[in-house]
């Protein structure tokens, strides 16, 4: 019995060394190791609380509701990442969606040539926020503070306070179509998230933003274009909010400005969860991804448990201000030691 015991032991051992040893040489892998099991604990409470939510069809609704979610955390990572933050992500949504709705209900635009619009007015409102940054020397909560609410009230000029709907198949089918029984919108998704694990960390633009975080004299003095680089996450991350908004237009066929309320909320404890610094220097792309989905886990597990959404949006606020609390306790614990 004391043999099978010290044997334990020394396994545990064994497996607490390996653990410490790839959290110091990798860590964002101990990262995303932590966080998938979080993931997969959180699933099995859920599932056995309620088994429906382990059924394929409430499987793939959390995927496609967390699809633009996606999104809207590369867009945020990279910000972050930078020592930015960008809390208008949800008002660019809304006014995408409100101006999407007006161009195919009373324009008469083509549903593809509306997915292009989208685009355009992501890009628009992120580089008026990049603007603003760089070339005035707003500190960027401050400024997107201010282009939250200028922008979420555009949609509501826009739309005229109504709720526009029927939308062309031209449009719809980014959440409609169905190949091999996958929603479309998950597809789309993958080679987006792809994209931004690589051009984080395999880019020369990626390593910038990375530099740009960690300290911006000493990126400029090492001849980045710090500027550049700001306006380049900053209109990334409105690129990023319009797809959400196409892809919630799609899926509800119906665009109003109040598509996008709280997703920035949502989207930063997210990220923040995932471990990419307040601070900027680090970002940790998948790692917002595999938070984001915890959260949206939580979320359908609360709705199938009855939950009132107001009560949903006290648990995501208490779990925002938890995360920022053990995150900023962890940093002064890192500076201390010296790490």
């Amino acid at each position: 019995m004391k043999d099978m015991q010290q044997e334990n032991l020394s396994k545990f051992g064994a497996l607490k060394n390996w653990w410490d040893d790839t959290t110091q040489r990798r860590p964002r892998m101990a990262t995303n190791v932590a966080l998938i099991v979080i993931l997969i604990v959180l699933s099995l409470i859920i599932g056995a609380v309620n088994p429906r939510f382990f059924m394929v069809r409430n499987l793939l609704n959390i995927l496609v509701q967390t699809a633009g979610f996606m999104c809207l955390a590369v867009g945020m990572t990279l910000v972050m990442t930078t020592g930015g933050l960008d809390i208008s992500v949800g008002a660019i949504a809304g006014l995408t969606a409100g101006v999407l709705g007006v161009a195919m209900n009373w324009w008469g635009v083509p549903g593809w040539a509306a997915l292009f619009l989208g685009l355009f007015i992501g890009l628009l409102c992120g580089l008026f926020n990049g603007v603003f940054i760089v070339f005035f020397q707003v500190p960027s909560l401050i400024v997107t503070l201010g282009s939250r609410a200028a922008f979420r009230s555009l949609g509501y000029v826009f739309t005229e306070g109504e709720l526009l709907y029927g939308f062309p198949d031209s449009f719809r089918w980014i959440t409609q179509l169905r190949p091999l029984g996958i929603p479309f919108a998950i597809i789309l998704v993958i080679p987006i998230l792809i994209w931004g694990v690589y051009f984080l960390y395999r880019t020369k633009t990626g390593r910038n933003i990375q530099a740009t975080g960690g300290n911006k004299e000493a990126a400029r003095l090492a001849g980045i274009n710090v500027k550049g680089v700001t306006m380049t996450v900053f209109a990334i991350s409105g690129v990023m909010a319009s797809i959400a908004a196409m892809i919630a237009v799609s899926r509800l066929d119906a665009g109003q400005p109040q598509i996008g309320y709280e997703y920035e909320i949502h989207t930063i404890a997210a990220v923040v969860l995932g471990g990419t610094l307040l601070t900027g220097g680090r970002g940790l792309m998948i790692a917002s991804f595999i938070a984001m989905l915890i959260l949206q886990v939580v979320s359908n597990g609360m709705v199938l448990m009855r939950v009132s959404f107001f009560w949903q949006e006290v648990v995501v606020g208490l779990v925002f201000i938890a995360v920022v609390a053990v995150r900023t306790v962890r940093a002064k614990e890192v500076q201390k030691i010296g790490i």
